[in-house]
């Protein structure tokens, strides 16, 4: 669901848990909040509705989302690169 909110141009809200702090930058590209802590989540969506430009902040740094094909040519690429190597 994270990729696909960025390919649409939307910031993404998630729990700090695992691999989801990998790919969500906290107040960069989306905002990360403690698992189960309804307030915080409470408070930070309002936090965007509230917040003139916070949004849009968040999504200029957005990073492209690659897609399925330039995915796999990268794959590609790793395993022809181990195979020669």
């Amino acid at each position: 669901v994270i990729q696909e909110g960025f390919a649409a141009g939307l910031p993404v809200v998630a729990a700090d848990l695992g691999a989801l702090t990998e790919r969500v930058r906290d107040g960069v590209d989306g905002l990360l909040l403690p698992a189960g802590d309804a307030a915080a989540w409470r408070d930070a969506l309002r936090r965007l509705r509230d917040t003139p430009g916070l949004l849009d902040q968040l999504r200029t740094n957005i990073q492209p989302v690659r897609t399925i094909a330039e995915h796999v040519s990268e794959i590609e690429r790793v395993y022809r690169a181990g195979v020669k190597g």
